[in-house]
């Protein structure tokens, strides 16, 4: 069994939001999107543990 984080279930959305294709997740044209910094399934120098979190929160709210 895969192990499922936080990351790479945002990853798995992005690509779903994106029709299922994978190689149009990097040019998402969606900056407003809370998930928008972690759409490639990674993170980057100087984000934390608690910016993501964040965004979850955010797109969880934006849900409802």
């Amino acid at each position: 069994m895969k192990t499922n984080t936080p990351l790479k279930a945002i990853h798995r959305n992005c690509v779903e939001c994106m029709g299922g294709n994978r190689s149009l997740v990097k040019g998402c044209s969606a900056p407003s999107c809370p998930l928008f910094r972690f759409r490639e399934g990674r993170t980057y120098r100087g984000m934390s543990e608690l910016a993501l979190m964040q965004a979850k929160l955010n797109f969880q709210k934006r849900g409802k």
